[in-house]
């Protein structure tokens, strides 16, 4: 996704988003290339979680997924995009972005997958949003 907005540099991007970024080999550190000047709202989610943690999904215990390999390290790209909003998201939100659980008495945040990303109401509120306020 940065290698096609640095390639079409001189036209303008009204809006990029990019949802839990890996590079080569699936590694977060690899993902170096910077958001380009032409980017005028760049929207950046990142996954968070430690891979080696264990947490509930669907109602049975699983292991987090592993990718990106390197999954601790921040998710933030480098941006000369004219505005920007990045940020890491670890706990499953609604579209109100309020933290879904999956207790009764709500004590644990339910943790976000990295393959769920997209699928998050508060990350795709936050998007149609930004989108709204920037683009329409």
């Amino acid at each position: 996704m940065l290698q096609v907005a640095k390639r079409i540099n001189g036209r303008r991007i009204a809006f990029l988003g990019v949802l839990d970024a890996v590079g080569r080999g699936g590694l977060r550190k690899n993902a170096t290339s910077p958001v380009p000047s032409n980017v005028d709202y760049f929207f950046n989610r990142w996954q968070q979680n430690s891979p080696l943690l264990p947490s509930e999904a669907k109602g049975r215990k699983v292991l987090p997924q592993a990718l990106p390999f390197d999954s601790n390290l921040s998710g933030e790209l480098r941006s000369s995009a004219r505005e920007k909003n990045q940020g890491k998201q670890n706990t499953e939100k609604s579209a109100k972005c309020e933290t879904k659980y999956r207790d009764p008495l709500k004590a644990i945040p339910q943790l976000l997958e990295h393959s769920e990303v997209p699928n998050d109401g508060c990350i795709q509120a936050k998007m149609i949003e930004a989108l709204n306020a920037k683009i329409f």
